[in-house]
Protein backbone atom coordinates (compact mmCIF):
# COMPACT_ATOMS: atom_id res chain seq x y z
CA UNK A 1 0.00 0.00 0.00
CA UNK A 2 1.06 3.47 -0.96
CA UNK A 3 1.84 5.32 2.41
CA UNK A 4 1.32 8.56 0.34
CA UNK A 5 -2.28 7.71 0.46
CA UNK A 6 -2.61 7.42 4.10
CA UNK A 7 -3.50 10.96 6.04
CA UNK A 8 -1.03 13.29 7.41
CA UNK A 9 -1.89 12.25 11.08
CA UNK A 10 -1.73 8.70 10.06
CA UNK A 11 2.19 9.29 8.47
CA UNK A 12 3.36 11.15 11.50
CA UNK A 13 1.95 8.43 13.84
CA UNK A 14 3.83 5.56 11.70
CA UNK A 15 7.30 7.66 11.84
CA UNK A 16 6.54 8.05 15.67
CA UNK A 17 7.22 4.88 16.24
CA UNK A 18 10.88 4.82 14.87
CA UNK A 19 14.23 6.05 16.04
CA UNK A 20 15.24 9.51 15.32
CA UNK A 21 18.14 8.89 12.82
CA UNK A 22 15.46 7.17 10.84
CA UNK A 23 12.91 9.90 11.00
CA UNK A 24 15.81 12.63 9.84
CA UNK A 25 16.57 10.02 6.61
CA UNK A 26 12.76 10.04 6.38
CA UNK A 27 12.65 13.57 5.98
CA UNK A 28 14.71 14.01 2.82
CA UNK A 29 11.85 11.72 0.66
CA UNK A 30 9.63 13.92 -0.01
CA UNK A 31 8.10 17.46 0.77
CA UNK A 32 4.87 15.46 2.83
CA UNK A 33 7.20 13.14 4.28
CA UNK A 34 9.26 16.04 5.47
CA UNK A 35 6.02 17.80 6.97
CA UNK A 36 5.05 14.96 8.98
CA UNK A 37 8.63 14.03 9.95
CA UNK A 38 9.10 17.72 11.42
CA UNK A 39 6.55 16.83 14.09
CA UNK A 40 8.22 13.64 14.83
CA UNK A 41 11.55 15.17 14.98
CA UNK A 42 10.16 18.35 17.04
CA UNK A 43 8.70 15.82 19.89
CA UNK A 44 12.27 13.80 20.07
CA UNK A 45 14.59 16.61 19.83
CA UNK A 46 15.85 18.50 22.89
CA UNK A 47 17.10 22.01 22.67
CA UNK A 48 19.82 22.06 25.17
CA UNK A 49 19.78 25.21 26.84
CA UNK A 50 23.33 26.39 28.57
CA UNK A 51 25.51 29.63 28.37
CA UNK A 52 27.44 28.69 25.74
CA UNK A 53 24.25 29.69 23.81
CA UNK A 54 24.79 33.09 24.32
CA UNK A 55 26.72 33.65 21.03
CA UNK A 56 23.99 31.78 19.33
CA UNK A 57 21.18 34.39 20.15
CA UNK A 58 20.04 35.09 16.63
CA UNK A 59 20.05 30.90 15.58
CA UNK A 60 17.63 30.40 18.13
CA UNK A 61 15.90 33.82 17.38
CA UNK A 62 15.51 32.63 13.36
CA UNK A 63 14.58 29.32 14.36
CA UNK A 64 11.06 28.29 12.59
CA UNK A 65 11.01 24.87 15.20
CA UNK A 66 9.07 24.63 18.50
CA UNK A 67 10.78 22.08 20.40
CA UNK A 68 8.74 19.41 22.16
CA UNK A 69 11.62 19.19 24.85
CA UNK A 70 14.16 21.50 27.01
CA UNK A 71 16.64 20.75 28.55
CA UNK A 72 18.59 23.27 31.37
CA UNK A 73 21.88 22.19 33.13
CA UNK A 74 22.64 23.88 36.03
CA UNK A 75 21.59 27.38 36.94
CA UNK A 76 24.53 29.31 38.86
CA UNK A 77 25.07 31.82 36.38
CA UNK A 78 21.43 32.96 36.17
CA UNK A 79 21.66 36.32 34.66
CA UNK A 80 23.61 35.38 31.44
CA UNK A 81 20.87 32.20 31.44
CA UNK A 82 18.21 34.75 31.74
CA UNK A 83 18.63 36.12 28.35
CA UNK A 84 18.28 32.52 26.95
CA UNK A 85 15.53 31.69 28.77
CA UNK A 86 13.63 34.63 28.00
CA UNK A 87 14.08 33.93 24.45
CA UNK A 88 12.57 30.82 24.47
CA UNK A 89 10.22 31.65 26.79
CA UNK A 90 8.81 33.95 23.49
CA UNK A 91 9.19 31.27 20.97
CA UNK A 92 8.98 27.79 21.99
CA UNK A 93 6.29 26.22 23.69
CA UNK A 94 7.65 22.63 25.10
CA UNK A 95 6.13 20.03 27.19
CA UNK A 96 9.09 18.49 28.22
CA UNK A 97 11.16 19.75 30.68
CA UNK A 98 14.65 18.62 32.17
CA UNK A 99 16.70 20.31 34.49
CA UNK A 100 20.00 19.14 35.93
CA UNK A 101 22.60 19.95 38.08
CA UNK A 102 20.57 22.57 40.52
CA UNK A 103 18.96 22.26 43.96
CA UNK A 104 15.77 23.01 44.99
CA UNK A 105 16.16 27.07 45.83
CA UNK A 106 17.62 27.05 41.76
CA UNK A 107 14.02 25.26 40.80
CA UNK A 108 12.05 27.66 42.55
CA UNK A 109 13.24 30.70 41.13
CA UNK A 110 13.18 29.24 37.62
CA UNK A 111 9.26 28.40 38.36
CA UNK A 112 9.02 32.09 40.16
CA UNK A 113 9.92 33.56 36.64
CA UNK A 114 8.49 31.41 34.08
CA UNK A 115 5.42 30.05 35.62
CA UNK A 116 3.16 30.58 32.93
CA UNK A 117 5.90 28.66 30.69
CA UNK A 118 5.59 26.32 32.95
CA UNK A 119 1.56 25.84 33.04
CA UNK A 120 2.09 24.24 29.76
CA UNK A 121 4.17 21.00 30.79
CA UNK A 122 3.75 17.60 30.30
CA UNK A 123 6.54 15.71 31.95
CA UNK A 124 9.07 17.22 34.45
CA UNK A 125 12.18 15.50 35.37
CA UNK A 126 14.65 17.17 37.85
CA UNK A 127 17.96 15.78 38.80
CA UNK A 128 19.00 17.81 42.53
CA UNK A 129 22.47 17.32 42.61
CA UNK A 130 25.00 19.59 45.94
CA UNK A 131 28.07 18.19 44.66
CA UNK A 132 29.18 21.22 42.30
CA UNK A 133 26.45 23.63 43.64
CA UNK A 134 25.89 25.81 46.72
CA UNK A 135 22.74 26.87 47.61
CA UNK A 136 21.23 30.50 47.23
CA UNK A 137 21.80 32.50 50.43
CA UNK A 138 18.22 33.95 50.24
CA UNK A 139 16.33 30.36 49.65
CA UNK A 140 13.49 29.42 51.67
CA UNK A 141 12.63 26.26 53.38
CA UNK A 142 9.36 25.26 51.76
CA UNK A 143 9.06 25.56 47.86
CA UNK A 144 5.72 24.88 45.88
CA UNK A 145 5.20 24.46 42.49
CA UNK A 146 1.63 24.58 40.68
CA UNK A 147 1.68 22.02 37.56
CA UNK A 148 -1.73 21.52 36.21
CA UNK A 149 -0.93 19.73 32.81
CA UNK A 150 1.89 17.41 34.16
CA UNK A 151 1.18 13.72 33.45
CA UNK A 152 5.09 12.21 33.70
CA UNK A 153 7.40 12.96 36.98
CA UNK A 154 11.17 11.74 37.00
CA UNK A 155 12.62 13.46 40.51
CA UNK A 156 16.33 12.08 41.06
CA UNK A 157 18.47 13.14 44.17
CA UNK A 158 22.36 13.34 44.61
CA UNK A 159 22.12 15.25 47.81
CA UNK A 160 24.40 14.50 50.92
CA UNK A 161 24.15 17.99 52.97
CA UNK A 162 21.40 19.05 55.39
CA UNK A 163 19.74 21.31 52.92
CA UNK A 164 16.64 20.85 54.96
CA UNK A 165 14.09 21.73 51.85
CA UNK A 166 10.78 20.76 51.04
CA UNK A 167 9.23 20.95 47.74
CA UNK A 168 5.68 20.15 47.12
CA UNK A 169 4.24 19.83 43.31
CA UNK A 170 0.68 19.80 42.87
CA UNK A 171 -0.21 17.94 39.63
CA UNK A 172 -3.67 16.54 39.61
CA UNK A 173 -3.47 15.04 36.43
CA UNK A 174 -0.13 13.20 37.12
CA UNK A 175 -0.31 9.47 35.39
CA UNK A 176 3.20 8.30 36.21
CA UNK A 177 6.33 9.25 38.37
CA UNK A 178 9.44 7.37 39.29
CA UNK A 179 11.32 9.46 42.71
CA UNK A 180 14.88 8.45 43.69
CA UNK A 181 15.44 9.90 47.01
CA UNK A 182 19.25 10.34 48.15
CA UNK A 183 21.27 10.44 51.65
CA UNK A 184 19.92 13.31 52.95
CA UNK A 185 16.91 12.87 54.49
CA UNK A 186 16.06 16.26 55.40
CA UNK A 187 15.50 17.04 51.66
CA UNK A 188 12.22 15.82 51.26
CA UNK A 189 9.24 15.89 47.84
CA UNK A 190 6.02 15.67 48.37
CA UNK A 191 3.36 14.89 46.11
CA UNK A 192 -0.29 15.38 47.78
CA UNK A 193 -2.68 14.83 44.97
CA UNK A 194 -2.32 11.74 43.64
CA UNK A 195 -5.67 10.30 42.55
CA UNK A 196 -5.06 9.76 39.30
CA UNK A 197 -1.50 8.64 39.61
CA UNK A 198 -1.38 4.98 37.80
CA UNK A 199 2.03 3.92 38.23
CA UNK A 200 5.25 4.99 40.41
CA UNK A 201 8.51 3.67 40.65
CA UNK A 202 10.59 4.98 43.71
CA UNK A 203 13.90 4.05 45.22
CA UNK A 204 14.32 4.95 49.05
CA UNK A 205 17.49 5.62 50.67
CA UNK A 206 16.72 7.27 53.81
CA UNK A 207 12.92 8.56 53.77
CA UNK A 208 9.78 6.29 53.47
CA UNK A 209 7.09 6.07 50.80
CA UNK A 210 4.59 8.14 52.54
CA UNK A 211 7.09 11.02 53.00
CA UNK A 212 6.36 11.88 49.27
CA UNK A 213 2.71 10.58 48.30
CA UNK A 214 0.68 11.82 50.53
CA UNK A 215 -2.53 11.56 48.59
CA UNK A 216 -4.78 8.72 48.18
CA UNK A 217 -3.60 6.11 45.75
CA UNK A 218 -7.26 5.11 44.35
CA UNK A 219 -5.91 4.61 40.77
CA UNK A 220 -2.32 3.13 41.11
CA UNK A 221 -2.31 0.12 39.19
CA UNK A 222 1.33 -0.39 38.92
CA UNK A 223 4.03 0.16 41.78
CA UNK A 224 7.65 -0.61 41.53
CA UNK A 225 9.93 -0.55 45.15
CA UNK A 226 13.59 -0.19 45.82
CA UNK A 227 14.70 -0.28 49.60
CA UNK A 228 17.92 0.73 50.73
CA UNK A 229 16.12 1.73 54.22
CA UNK A 230 16.55 -1.15 56.68
CA UNK A 231 13.22 -0.11 58.68
CA UNK A 232 11.23 0.12 55.54
CA UNK A 233 7.15 -0.04 56.24
CA UNK A 234 4.92 -1.70 53.91
CA UNK A 235 1.78 -0.91 55.89
CA UNK A 236 0.62 1.72 53.02
CA UNK A 237 -0.47 -1.14 51.21
CA UNK A 238 -3.49 -0.85 53.07
CA UNK A 239 -4.58 2.10 50.33
CA UNK A 240 -3.67 0.36 47.09
CA UNK A 241 -7.11 -0.89 46.33
CA UNK A 242 -6.52 -1.56 42.15
CA UNK A 243 -2.68 -2.08 42.78
CA UNK A 244 -2.48 -5.29 40.05
CA UNK A 245 1.44 -4.86 39.38
CA UNK A 246 4.07 -5.19 42.39
CA UNK A 247 7.89 -5.17 41.80
CA UNK A 248 10.09 -5.22 45.42
CA UNK A 249 13.66 -5.15 45.52
CA UNK A 250 15.35 -4.99 48.86
CA UNK A 251 18.88 -4.34 49.33
CA UNK A 252 18.67 -4.64 53.27
CA UNK A 253 16.96 -6.13 55.63
CA UNK A 254 14.19 -9.44 55.35
CA UNK A 255 10.94 -10.33 54.39
CA UNK A 256 9.25 -10.79 56.83
CA UNK A 257 5.62 -12.65 57.92
CA UNK A 258 3.99 -8.72 58.44
CA UNK A 259 5.74 -7.73 54.76
CA UNK A 260 3.72 -10.77 53.96
CA UNK A 261 0.75 -10.16 55.29
CA UNK A 262 0.54 -6.47 53.78
CA UNK A 263 1.31 -7.90 50.31
CA UNK A 264 -1.50 -10.39 50.70
CA UNK A 265 -3.93 -7.37 51.35
CA UNK A 266 -3.57 -6.32 47.42
CA UNK A 267 -6.09 -8.83 46.35
CA UNK A 268 -6.45 -7.96 42.85
CA UNK A 269 -2.68 -9.05 42.53
CA UNK A 270 -1.86 -10.05 39.01
CA UNK A 271 2.04 -9.91 38.83
CA UNK A 272 4.29 -10.41 42.13
CA UNK A 273 8.34 -9.84 42.09
CA UNK A 274 10.07 -9.99 45.23
CA UNK A 275 13.98 -9.70 44.98
CA UNK A 276 16.16 -9.84 48.34
CA UNK A 277 19.37 -8.88 47.79
CA UNK A 278 20.83 -8.82 51.30
CA UNK A 279 23.30 -11.02 52.74
CA UNK A 280 22.46 -14.94 52.89
CA UNK A 281 22.04 -15.04 56.80
CA UNK A 282 19.18 -11.95 56.17
CA UNK A 283 17.20 -13.78 53.27
CA UNK A 284 13.55 -13.93 54.81
CA UNK A 285 11.01 -16.96 54.47
CA UNK A 286 8.24 -16.48 52.67
CA UNK A 287 5.06 -18.95 52.49
CA UNK A 288 4.51 -19.73 49.20
CA UNK A 289 1.05 -21.59 49.88
CA UNK A 290 0.11 -17.92 51.60
CA UNK A 291 1.12 -15.90 48.92
CA UNK A 292 -1.22 -17.93 46.52
CA UNK A 293 -4.11 -17.98 48.79
CA UNK A 294 -3.84 -14.74 49.68
CA UNK A 295 -3.69 -13.35 46.09
CA UNK A 296 -6.44 -15.48 44.03
CA UNK A 297 -5.98 -13.70 41.41
CA UNK A 298 -2.55 -13.84 40.25
CA UNK A 299 -0.51 -14.85 37.36
CA UNK A 300 3.21 -13.65 37.30
CA UNK A 301 4.92 -14.62 40.51
CA UNK A 302 9.13 -14.00 40.62
CA UNK A 303 10.94 -14.72 43.96
CA UNK A 304 14.36 -14.37 44.18
CA UNK A 305 17.33 -14.76 47.33
CA UNK A 306 14.70 -15.97 49.48
CA UNK A 307 13.75 -18.63 51.58
CA UNK A 308 10.30 -20.67 50.81
CA UNK A 309 8.68 -22.56 53.71
CA UNK A 310 6.10 -25.17 52.14
CA UNK A 311 3.74 -25.89 55.08
CA UNK A 312 0.78 -27.03 52.35
CA UNK A 313 0.66 -28.43 48.83
CA UNK A 314 0.24 -25.29 46.98
CA UNK A 315 -2.82 -24.03 44.67
CA UNK A 316 -3.06 -21.07 42.12
CA UNK A 317 -6.56 -21.28 39.90
CA UNK A 318 -4.97 -18.39 37.33
CA UNK A 319 -0.85 -18.57 37.84
CA UNK A 320 0.91 -18.44 34.39
CA UNK A 321 4.55 -17.57 34.99
CA UNK A 322 6.33 -18.63 37.86
CA UNK A 323 9.80 -17.88 38.15
CA UNK A 324 12.28 -18.84 41.23
CA UNK A 325 15.57 -18.12 41.09
CA UNK A 326 18.29 -18.54 43.49
CA UNK A 327 15.97 -19.92 46.54
CA UNK A 328 16.34 -22.28 49.19
CA UNK A 329 14.14 -24.67 50.86
CA UNK A 330 13.54 -23.67 54.51
CA UNK A 331 13.46 -27.57 55.68
CA UNK A 332 15.46 -29.27 52.86
CA UNK A 333 13.27 -32.26 53.43
CA UNK A 334 10.26 -30.69 51.96
CA UNK A 335 9.60 -30.77 48.45
CA UNK A 336 7.10 -28.70 45.90
CA UNK A 337 3.94 -29.69 45.36
CA UNK A 338 2.13 -26.98 42.80
CA UNK A 339 -1.15 -27.37 41.45
CA UNK A 340 -1.55 -24.39 38.43
CA UNK A 341 -3.78 -25.94 35.69
CA UNK A 342 -2.77 -22.43 34.20
CA UNK A 343 1.12 -22.34 34.08
CA UNK A 344 2.88 -22.19 30.88
CA UNK A 345 6.17 -20.97 32.11
CA UNK A 346 8.61 -21.94 34.62
CA UNK A 347 12.10 -20.84 35.72
CA UNK A 348 14.05 -22.82 38.34
CA UNK A 349 17.40 -23.64 39.39
CA UNK A 350 18.39 -27.13 38.83
CA UNK A 351 18.51 -27.96 42.19
CA UNK A 352 15.44 -26.78 42.83
CA UNK A 353 13.85 -29.59 39.68
CA UNK A 354 14.42 -32.51 42.16
CA UNK A 355 12.27 -31.19 44.65
CA UNK A 356 9.37 -29.80 42.34
CA UNK A 357 6.19 -31.55 41.36
CA UNK A 358 3.70 -30.32 39.10
CA UNK A 359 0.23 -31.71 39.07
CA UNK A 360 -2.79 -30.76 36.32
CA UNK A 361 -0.51 -28.42 34.68
CA UNK A 362 0.32 -27.12 30.99
CA UNK A 363 4.27 -25.82 31.51
CA UNK A 364 5.28 -25.13 28.06
CA UNK A 365 8.28 -23.20 28.62
CA UNK A 366 10.88 -24.19 31.53
CA UNK A 367 14.02 -22.19 31.88
CA UNK A 368 16.24 -24.31 33.88
CA UNK A 369 19.61 -22.27 35.76
CA UNK A 370 22.56 -24.56 36.20
CA UNK A 371 24.28 -23.00 38.94
CA UNK A 372 27.35 -24.95 39.41
CA UNK A 373 26.80 -28.09 37.93
CA UNK A 374 27.60 -28.77 34.18
CA UNK A 375 25.31 -29.86 31.26
CA UNK A 376 25.79 -33.58 31.71
CA UNK A 377 25.28 -33.66 35.24
CA UNK A 378 22.24 -31.98 34.64
CA UNK A 379 20.53 -34.30 32.44
CA UNK A 380 21.40 -37.09 34.37
CA UNK A 381 19.96 -36.49 38.18
CA UNK A 382 17.50 -33.62 37.17
CA UNK A 383 16.30 -32.66 34.05
CA UNK A 384 15.89 -36.17 32.09
CA UNK A 385 13.45 -37.43 34.87
CA UNK A 386 11.60 -33.84 34.99
CA UNK A 387 10.97 -34.05 31.06
CA UNK A 388 9.83 -37.30 31.27
CA UNK A 389 7.12 -36.52 34.09
CA UNK A 390 6.03 -33.35 32.71
CA UNK A 391 6.11 -34.91 28.51
CA UNK A 392 4.15 -31.09 28.34
CA UNK A 393 7.21 -28.82 27.61
CA UNK A 394 8.14 -27.67 24.34
CA UNK A 395 10.48 -24.96 24.69
CA UNK A 396 13.52 -25.30 26.83
CA UNK A 397 15.85 -22.77 28.06
CA UNK A 398 19.38 -23.82 29.57
CA UNK A 399 21.48 -20.46 31.20
CA UNK A 400 24.97 -20.97 33.33
CA UNK A 401 25.75 -17.60 34.96
CA UNK A 402 29.20 -18.97 35.68
CA UNK A 403 30.30 -20.56 32.72
CA UNK A 404 33.16 -17.84 32.16
CA UNK A 405 34.88 -19.96 35.18
CA UNK A 406 34.08 -23.30 33.58
CA UNK A 407 36.22 -25.44 31.38
CA UNK A 408 34.11 -28.52 30.51
CA UNK A 409 32.77 -28.56 28.10
CA UNK A 410 28.96 -30.24 27.92
CA UNK A 411 27.50 -33.30 26.65
CA UNK A 412 24.65 -34.93 27.09
CA UNK A 413 23.42 -38.41 27.94
CA UNK A 414 23.00 -40.99 24.96
CA UNK A 415 19.26 -42.37 24.12
CA UNK A 416 17.35 -39.54 25.55
CA UNK A 417 14.96 -37.82 22.94
CA UNK A 418 12.71 -35.25 24.93
CA UNK A 419 9.64 -33.93 22.98
CA UNK A 420 11.45 -30.41 22.55
CA UNK A 421 10.70 -28.53 19.65
CA UNK A 422 12.73 -25.07 20.91
CA UNK A 423 16.02 -25.25 22.36
CA UNK A 424 18.13 -22.04 23.81
CA UNK A 425 21.64 -22.32 25.21
CA UNK A 426 22.86 -19.09 26.59
CA UNK A 427 26.16 -18.72 28.28
CA UNK A 428 27.56 -22.39 28.02
CA UNK A 429 30.23 -24.32 26.92
CA UNK A 430 28.95 -26.94 25.00
CA UNK A 431 30.93 -29.86 23.38
CA UNK A 432 30.60 -30.76 19.83
CA UNK A 433 29.47 -33.87 20.71
CA UNK A 434 26.25 -32.28 22.22
CA UNK A 435 25.20 -31.54 18.77
CA UNK A 436 25.64 -34.86 17.44
CA UNK A 437 23.56 -36.01 20.31
CA UNK A 438 20.24 -33.59 19.65
CA UNK A 439 20.63 -34.46 16.10
CA UNK A 440 18.27 -37.49 17.15
CA UNK A 441 15.71 -35.42 18.72
CA UNK A 442 13.00 -36.03 16.38
CA UNK A 443 10.80 -32.94 17.37
CA UNK A 444 13.38 -30.05 17.75
CA UNK A 445 12.77 -27.36 15.12
CA UNK A 446 14.59 -24.32 16.39
CA UNK A 447 17.99 -23.79 17.88
CA UNK A 448 19.34 -20.76 19.76
CA UNK A 449 23.13 -20.22 20.42
CA UNK A 450 23.47 -17.11 22.63
CA UNK A 451 27.00 -16.48 24.25
CA UNK A 452 28.20 -19.90 24.15
CA UNK A 453 31.42 -21.35 23.10
CA UNK A 454 31.81 -25.15 21.34
CA UNK A 455 34.01 -27.45 22.14
CA UNK A 456 35.62 -28.85 18.94
CA UNK A 457 38.20 -31.74 17.80
CA UNK A 458 41.34 -31.06 15.99
CA UNK A 459 39.77 -32.92 12.98
CA UNK A 460 35.76 -31.94 13.49
CA UNK A 461 33.15 -33.38 11.15
CA UNK A 462 30.02 -30.81 9.92
CA UNK A 463 27.30 -31.61 12.06
CA UNK A 464 24.12 -31.93 10.48
CA UNK A 465 20.44 -31.34 11.79
CA UNK A 466 18.34 -32.85 10.06
CA UNK A 467 15.07 -31.59 11.92
CA UNK A 468 16.03 -28.54 12.89
CA UNK A 469 14.79 -25.71 10.70
CA UNK A 470 15.85 -22.40 12.56
CA UNK A 471 19.32 -22.05 14.07
CA UNK A 472 20.02 -18.75 15.52
CA UNK A 473 23.36 -17.89 16.34
CA UNK A 474 24.93 -14.69 18.35
CA UNK A 475 28.35 -14.42 19.95
CA UNK A 476 29.34 -17.96 19.41
CA UNK A 477 32.63 -19.17 19.80
CA UNK A 478 34.70 -22.25 18.96
CA UNK A 479 37.60 -24.06 21.31
CA UNK A 480 39.51 -24.74 18.21
CA UNK A 481 40.92 -20.80 17.00
CA UNK A 482 41.68 -22.45 13.57
CA UNK A 483 38.68 -23.46 12.48
CA UNK A 484 36.44 -20.86 10.43
CA UNK A 485 33.51 -22.42 9.31
CA UNK A 486 30.59 -23.19 11.72
CA UNK A 487 30.16 -26.74 12.36
CA UNK A 488 26.57 -26.89 12.16
CA UNK A 489 24.53 -27.19 9.76
CA UNK A 490 20.33 -27.19 9.52
CA UNK A 491 17.89 -28.45 7.31
CA UNK A 492 17.71 -25.94 4.41
CA UNK A 493 15.00 -27.68 2.13
CA UNK A 494 12.56 -28.60 4.38
CA UNK A 495 8.85 -27.23 3.17
CA UNK A 496 8.41 -25.86 6.85
CA UNK A 497 11.78 -23.65 7.03
CA UNK A 498 11.30 -20.17 5.42
CA UNK A 499 14.46 -19.36 4.63
CA UNK A 500 18.02 -21.12 5.06
CA UNK A 501 19.75 -20.28 8.11
CA UNK A 502 23.23 -18.52 7.54
CA UNK A 503 26.17 -17.98 10.13
CA UNK A 504 29.11 -15.79 9.52
CA UNK A 505 31.82 -15.61 11.75
CA UNK A 506 34.54 -12.59 12.21
CA UNK A 507 37.87 -13.22 13.97
CA UNK A 508 38.05 -11.39 17.32
CA UNK A 509 41.39 -11.43 18.24
CA UNK A 510 42.58 -15.36 18.19
CA UNK A 511 39.15 -16.62 18.00
CA UNK A 512 36.49 -16.56 15.60
CA UNK A 513 32.72 -15.20 16.72
CA UNK A 514 29.89 -16.23 15.21
CA UNK A 515 26.24 -14.83 14.19
CA UNK A 516 23.47 -15.35 12.43
CA UNK A 517 22.86 -12.52 9.41
CA UNK A 518 19.13 -13.03 9.99
CA UNK A 519 19.27 -11.87 13.74
CA UNK A 520 17.30 -9.21 13.86
CA UNK A 521 18.04 -5.89 16.93
CA UNK A 522 15.76 -7.91 19.37
CA UNK A 523 16.33 -11.33 18.72
CA UNK A 524 20.45 -10.25 19.50
CA UNK A 525 19.19 -8.72 22.94
CA UNK A 526 20.29 -11.34 25.79
CA UNK A 527 17.08 -11.87 27.80
CA UNK A 528 17.18 -11.78 31.72
CA UNK A 529 17.31 -15.79 32.91
CA UNK A 530 13.58 -16.11 33.12
CA UNK A 531 12.79 -12.73 31.91
CA UNK A 532 10.47 -14.49 28.49
CA UNK A 533 6.78 -13.82 29.49
CA UNK A 534 7.47 -11.38 32.71
CA UNK A 535 6.72 -8.45 30.91
CA UNK A 536 8.96 -5.20 32.09
CA UNK A 537 7.40 -3.21 29.82
CA UNK A 538 6.53 0.17 32.18
CA UNK A 539 5.42 2.58 29.47
CA UNK A 540 5.80 6.26 30.12
CA UNK A 541 7.85 4.68 33.07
Amino acid sequence: MDLNLFPIEILEEILSWLPLNDVLKASLVCHRWNGAAGTVIARKCCLRIDNSMLAHQEVLSNSGRNYYAISINAMDSWVQLRIILDLCAAKFTPRKFELTGILEDHLDRFYQTYRDWCAHIECLQIELDDRFTDYLVCGQADYRLCLPKLRHLRWRECLYGAGEKTVTIEAPNLKSAIVEDSLDATAILRLPTCDKLTEIKSMLYTKHFTDTFTGTLSSLRKLVLDFANENYDLGFFAQLPNLRWLELSIYFGEMTWKHLQAICGCGLLESLRICVKDSVNRRGALNLATICNGLPKLKQLELAGLDLIFSDPVRSENLKILKLKDVNFWDSECTLNLTAPALESLSLPVGVLAKTFLDKNGVSKLFVDLGARNLEETFKMYLSAFLLQHDTVRELIILNPNYKSSIVFNTIPKDFAPLIEKLQLRTLCVSIDFFQQIAKWKTLKHLSLVGCTIGCHEAVETVHLDNVTTLHVDCVKLSNSQLVRFPITVASGAEEAETETTVVGHRMGPTMVFRSTNLTDSEMRLPTFGSNGIDRRSGPL
